[in-house]
């Protein structure tokens, strides 16, 4: 038996917690991240920070998913939201609102009524009430058991896609408080789903098309089935006796269901790139693909000899395609919306786009400004002023996969992999950035360090290279250096460069005279090295799957694991920030650990990040910004609270 009680101690400013053990024997508490002491000095040591207060305020931006489209308004899946454009110049859509934050990314909407029904992954089904259509809200939701990635509605009923846990029924009679009602756990992993008569079909993965009676929606019965075999059926459409599946990465299969018990294929039309979706209208299917690839038209109308009539190439990934009248709308995930002309089917045409910051690949803060890569899309700038409304200002799209960053003075110096090279961009008006100089390099630029004239960027496999951009409009290369690897992370500290090696570990280089680098030295380390930071006497490594591995570097000839904290996801990058380091741990979400003692970094406290997928991490005060793999830049308020845990050991009892 233990008691506890509050105490103020002459000695502290801090209210203690005591625990009391009656036979004298420590007892660890119940809170992660808290340890116990066996003495008043130990206990001293082991102030935790406990009870944090970490709040989402912010976010903009994410991966374009998903779309719907109703009148003059699409509604479109952007990371974490419901974005509402205004499409009524199709060459201009113009953002008219949003939702506030979903639990996760959005992977399918249907529409009904005055309602828009959201598959929101772990989130489940999220009901929103469009009536007002420029300022959804939130009706109801239901959490399903798995991830609700496709959606489908019929009468009072929505009809999920639950991934692992098959199809999922749920009364929506009342949007307020939806209800499941039944459900059919599919053989496979159930992607999408489609509503035809009194039945449902199922995109089931690699277990192909399922198709299930909804007679009797409580009571949901496979009748039919058709495997493909080799591919994975990932999307389908329903046209009058046929469903049309996305066969990844073979192509478009056309099934004939006129008997659901026997469902036969007729046709089929083999794709140069993975197909991800498709929407048919009349005699053509809309097919989109991926990578890199676009939208393709197919003439269906001889079901058992489809050809193809016509192609758009888009940016990026086409992930979903829906069709308007002449318009198809494909979400281009990355690269957001892209709107194409289908006036003629054979020559399809875009014509206009809605292309917001997407999935930051380096972010770096500087004043009221957060400055990101954000990949194909290059340089961006948003207005963080207000954290609870960020607003991107600026843009500048680079001709590479903008990687690294790297901000001094008025120039924003990004790592442009992909025949990028280094761009150096004029940030001195911050809503209108141009490159005023350039240098192309032999390899793929991952990151960038400036450090007085000279910028030290990582070129993939092809080293260090060092260059003189005291003449912005100019730089010149002046010295290179092998490396064991593939750098992924660079940072300087005096006359040091400090290089993070994936799977290797991290390399220490004298540039005390740039022009002649030299390596000095070398710590292995058990995991992928994905960044480093230096403060000190200690380097900071976000070490993958190996957590935080922290090195003493204060003889760089000879570096030295001094600590390590074992993160519970993949660590892949870290800010330091007074006592704490700060880590964006992919799956295992934002992770802040105390390493005032480097010997014995604790874990102060830790936050799941929706869509599980924490990739970048930087600090500005009390905010905290979190790349999200899919769901954009979000933005944390985050105040630690203090607990201190002593323990009381009573003699003479």
């Amino acid at each position: 038996m233990r008691s506890t009680r509050a105490a103020l101690l002459a000695c502290l400013t801090v209210i203690a917690v005591l625990t009391l053990p009656v036979s004298g024997q420590t007892l660890s508490p119940e809170t992660e991240g808290q340890v116990s002491a066996t003495s008043p000095t130990d206990a001293l040591d082991s102030l935790q920070a406990g009870s944090w207060n970490i709040e989402l305020v912010g976010q903009i931006g994410g991966k374009t998913t998903a779309a719907v489209v109703t009148d003059r308004y699409a509604y479109v899946g952007v990371g974490l939201r419901v974005a509402v454009l205004d499409i009524l110049d199709p060459s201009q859509p113009n953002m008219v609102g949003q939702t506030e934050f979903l639990a996760d990314w959005v992977g399918g909407m249907a529409m009904a009524g005055s309602h828009l029904f959201v598959a929101a992954v772990e989130a489940g089904l999220q009901i929103l009430d469009i009536s007002n259509p420029t300022q959804p809200i939130s009706a109801g939701s239901y959490d399903t058991s798995g991830s609700a990635l496709g959606v489908a509605v019929r009468g009072g009923y929505a009809y999920i896609a639950d991934y692992q846990d098959g199809l999922r029924v749920i009364e929506i009679t009342d949007p307020t408080s939806p209800v499941e009602v039944g459900f059919y756990d599919t053989p496979g992993l159930a992607i999408d789903v489609e509503i035809a008569g009194l039945y449902a079909y199922v995109a089931d993965d690699q277990a192909g098309l399922r198709i299930v009676d909804i007679s009797d929606p409580t009571e949901p019965v496979e009748v039919g089935s058709f495997d493909p075999q080799y591919g994975t059926v990932i999307d389908l459409a329903v046209a009058g006796h046929h469903a049309y599946l996305a066969d990844s990465p073979y192509g478009l299969r056309i099934v004939d269901v006129s008997d659901p018990s026997h469902p036969t294929e007729v046709g089929f039309y083999a794709t140069l790139a993975n197909p991800s979706s498709v929407t048919v209208v009349q005699d053509h299917a809309y097919l989109t693909e991926r990578p890199g690839a676009g939208l393709r038209v197919v003439d269906v109308s001889d079901r058992s000899h489809p050809v193809e009539v016509g192609f758009c190439g888009t940016p990026g990934d086409a992930n979903d395609v829906i069709v308007e009248g002449d318009l198809a709308l494909v979400a281009g995930g990355a690269t957001g919306l892209r709107i194409i002309s289908i006036a003629d089917p054979t020559d399809p045409t875009e014509i206009g786009a809605h292309d917001p910051l997407a999935e930051p690949e380096s972010l770096v803060m500087v004043g009221q400004y957060a400055y990101c890569t954000d990949g194909e899309s290059g340089l961006r700038v948003v207005d963080v002023s207000d954290p609870v409304h960020l607003r991107e200002v600026g843009h500048y799209d680079t001709p590479g996969y903008a990687r690294g960053l790297a901000v001094a003075g008025t120039h924003a110096y990004v790592a442009d992999s992909e025949a990028g090279g280094l761009r150096i961009i004029d940030i001195s008006n911050p809503s209108n950035p141009y490159e005023i100089g350039c240098l192309d390099t032999p390899g793929q630029a991952v990151d960038i360090e400036v450090a007085g004239d000279y910028a030290y960027l990582l070129d993939g496999y092809e080293g260090l290279r060092i260059i003189d951009v005291a003449v912005a409009e100019t730089p010149v290369q002046v010295a290179t250096l092998g490396m064991p690897g593939w750098g992924t992370s660079v940072t300087t500290m005096d006359d040091r460069a400090y290089i993070a090696i994936y799977w290797e570990g991290m390399l220490i280089v004298d540039i005390s005279d740039p022009e002649s680098p030299v390596r000095t030295g070398f710590l292995p380390t058990p995991g992928s090295a994905y960044a480093v930071a230096v403060e000190e006497h200690h380097a900071y490594l976000a070490d993958g799957l190996e957590g935080l591995q922290i090195a003493d570097v204060s003889n760089a000839s000879a570096p030295t694991l001094a600590g390590f904290y074992d993160t519970t996801g993949q660590a892949l990058d870290l800010a330091l920030s007074g006592r704490y380091a700060y880590v964006a741990d992919n799956w295992g979400g934002l992770q802040i650990i105390d390493v005032s003692d480097a010997t014995r970094p604790i874990l102060a406290a830790s936050h799941p990040i929706p869509g599980r997928s924490a990739r970048r991490v930087a600090v500005d005060g009390k905010y905290v910004y979190v790349a999200n793999g899919a769901g954009g830049l979000m933005v944390y308020l985050v105040e630690p609270g203090f607990k201190l845990y002593l323990p009381l050991v009573v003699r003479g009892m």
